[in-house]
């Protein structure tokens, strides 16, 4: 949400009317043993989805593997995403891979819009830490606050869920409070 290249990529996006499908891939990165890739790799493309397309989202189908024998925690999974407003966007994300890609692709009628992770050279944190302050100091609000990243764990645990059920669509309703 804070690398330079994201931003400019995020104004070029938010001139787009027509999209055709939306597509995250992050794959080739360490294996971890105590967390599936899904909250491993997820709140990455998750979070770029809200903060692009700033819909609820309504749907989540997801679908995974687990590659190691000794393992009960996915290392790829496939996800698809529904917002309310009717787009779609595709999640595929692995620690395996022969090569390191970390790339978010929007696909419109006649050309694509690729941002490519593994070239941007950003500052994110540095601008990340000066919100931070920014924002306790009252001048600004933070741009991922607590109801955005409770919004990016119900993202999660619905793929979550869902891929444990072989990919039954579940509605994010269902993670909701009452």
């Amino acid at each position: 949400l804070y690398d330079p290249a994201y931003q400019v990529f995020k104004q070029k996006f938010e001139r787009i009317k027509t999209i055709k499908s939306i597509l995250f891939e992050g794959l080739c990165s360490p294996v971890r043993k105590d967390v599936s890739v899904i909250w491993d790799w997820g709140p990455h493309p998750v979070s770029l989805l809200l903060d692009l397309i700033k819909q609820p989202i309504i749907e989540v189908s997801a679908t995974g593997s687990i590659k190691n024998p000794n393992s009960n925690l996915y290392d790829t999974v496939n996800a698809l995403i529904r917002f309310a407003n009717g787009i779609e966007a595709s999640i595929h994300i692995s620690w395996l891979g022969s090569h390191k890609v970390r790339k978010l692709t929007i696909e419109r009628k006649s050309r694509k819009m690729e941002l490519d992770y593994t070239k941007t050279t950003g500052s994110a944190l540095t601008k990340e830490l000066i919100e931070f302050v920014e924002a306790i100091q009252g001048l600004k609000k933070i741009t991922s606050d607590i109801n955005f990243g409770v919004s990016v764990i119900k993202v999660l645990s619905a793929m979550e869920s869902s891929a444990q059920s072989g990919g039954r669509p579940v509605q994010l309703s269902q993670f909701t409070r009452s």
